[in-house]
């Protein structure tokens, strides 16, 4: 349900929500790392977007997750400025829309690491895609830094 008021839109909606813990790609010293959501994307598609914004902005190692079938999430660990690091979603190709949405609304995205449903699924790594180039990451150092949240998601 919505409402229009000259070019202001209200919408309100009524939803099932689940409890789900995530991370967001925000770190303490104001810098992020990427992060990816695709939904009803192949895994080799998604596997060849990211190879080519790897390439393009030189990131090092990102691994593939399957967060729940034919959903992937995808991480970086680089840390980064904000504009470069939403430049880099942007120009994913693939990219679940919502997702660049919230994240630009926001100023930080968020990536679901548990499942939706208690139905025993684990999200796990699929893919490593490594660069082509050394590139050293700062996954050492994010790893120590990133907490885990605690948030309502819709429910599937």
């Amino acid at each position: 349900m919505f409402k229009q008021i000259g070019n202001i839109q209200i919408r309100i909606s009524i939803n099932k929500v689940t409890k789900v813990k995530g991370y967001n790609n925000n770190l303490p010293d104001g810098k992020f790392f990427p992060v990816w959501d695709f939904d009803n994307i192949p895994l080799k598609e998604v596997a060849e977007n990211l190879l080519k914004v790897q390439g393009r902005y030189k990131l090092p190692l990102i691994r593939i997750v399957v967060s729940s079938p034919n959903h992937y999430h995808a991480i970086c660990f680089k840390s980064m400025g904000w504009s470069e690091c939403i430049s880099i979603l942007f120009n994913t190709d693939g990219l679940d829309k919502m997702f660049l949405s919230l994240a630009m609304a926001r100023g930080y995205a968020t990536l679901r690491i548990t499942s939706r449903k208690s139905n025993g699924f684990t999200p796990h790594t699929v893919i490593w895609l490594h660069s082509k180039q050394y590139i050293k990451d700062d996954s050492d150092t994010i790893q120590k830094l990133i907490k885990g949240v605690m948030y309502d998601t819709r429910a599937k």
